[in-house]
């Protein structure tokens, strides 16, 4: 998957970037190891231990956007599709262009990392009762280029499509399944 991330072509050009910059012709860049800013040391993850997402390990993409109430594997108010060129959907001419020549746009979507961590996410900010001793935060640490940003605008997108919602339209079902334990009812 974290080859998708990056094309050839993008590599190359960040290496000449690179070379361009920093680069002389005839040498290695000489590799310095940095000072430790601070002396915290960070534990390693035991063998076994849980670095939080086992739960969504065992769920497909379908079955992560389904719980989480996505439409076609994104939030509702999510575009899906994103310019090349840089035009915003909130441009008059979006969607004029995008049904006249659908080559300039590449389509948005989650990729599986990103929707187990939303779906871990929203396991753990809500629960079906209260838990005093239960922590609701979460730390997000993935390598820079897989998606931290969009991810919190996933989050974001799902609470307020939960917040926006109207009467009679139903909670996404890993909501709906708290709701129902607490309050007896399905939803």
């Amino acid at each position: 998957m974290l080859a998708s991330l990056a094309t050839e072509e993008g590599i190359r050009e960040v290496i000449l970037l690179y070379q361009d910059y920093y680069a002389s012709i005839d040498s290695q860049p000489e590799m310095i190891e940095p000072e430790p800013a601070h002396n915290i040391k960070f534990a390693s993850l035991d063998k076994g231990a849980s670095c939080g997402c086992d739960f969504e390990s065992t769920l497909s993409p379908e079955s992560l956007a389904s719980n989480l109430g996505f439409r076609n594997g994104l939030p509702i108010p999510f575009n899906h599709y994103r310019h090349k060129g840089g035009l915003t959907a909130r441009d008059p001419n979006f969607k004029q262009l995008l049904n006249k020549d659908k080559t300039l746009f590449d389509p948005i979507k989650l990729h599986w990392h990103q929707l187990s961590a939303a779906h871990a996410i929203i396991r753990k900010l809500f629960t079906a009762e209260s838990q005093p001793d239960h922590c609701t935060g979460v730390l997000i640490a993935d390598e820079v280029g897989l998606g931290k940003t969009f991810l919190i605008a996933t989050v974001i997108a799902f609470l307020i499509t939960i917040v926006n919602r109207e009467e009679g339209y139903p909670l996404p079902p890993i909501i709906g399944m708290c709701y129902a334990s607490v309050f007896g009812k399905s939803y």
